[in-house]
């Protein structure tokens, strides 16, 4: 989404579900593996000048597993200068 001529930001959101095709064993528990990821992100970026834009993102990802185990949470800011000609 442009917000001005040189500033413009995008949001994205998306789930991704896994099945394992072979039980495992984990701490005494026999199961197949199923693992839930969620992840979302906002960015802005600015163009500097016709050749380089400059981005921020900020992305979030978690994954719930039925081993708990597998579980995680993680937090991610990026910063970016893109040249282009």
């Amino acid at each position: 989404h442009g917000f001005t001529e040189k500033f413009f930001g995008d949001i994205g959101f998306s789930y991704e579900h896994n099945d394992y095709p072979t039980a495992i064993t984990v701490a005494g528990k026999t199961d197949k593996r199923e693992d839930n990821f969620f992840s979302g992100g906002i960015g802005a970026s600015y163009e500097l000048s016709e050749w380089f834009i400059f981005s921020l993102k900020y992305d979030y990802r978690v994954r719930t597993s039925n081993f708990s185990i597998y579980d995680f949470e993680n937090n991610r800011i990026s910063a970016s200068l893109t040249g282009h000609f």
